[in-house]
């Protein structure tokens, strides 16, 4: 898992855009989705659970 801001996505009115991505150990992004304005990573790992149980070679 990891979560990164996309550079140059931050505007004046707008905070920057922070994607949270689960990849497999060769680098692939297996899912990968928004995390919420003002929030953390944490709370936006939950749908990625199913990782788990679909790809368990991977984790």
């Amino acid at each position: 898992m990891d979560g990164k801001a996309v550079r140059g996505s931050r505007t004046g009115d707008r905070t920057a855009i922070t994607p949270l991505a689960a990849m497999a150990h060769t680098g692939e992004v297996l899912a990968q989705r928004q995390v919420a304005d003002k929030s953390n990573e944490i709370p936006a790992f939950a749908p990625f659970t199913f990782i788990i149980g679909e790809f368990p070679s991977v984790c």
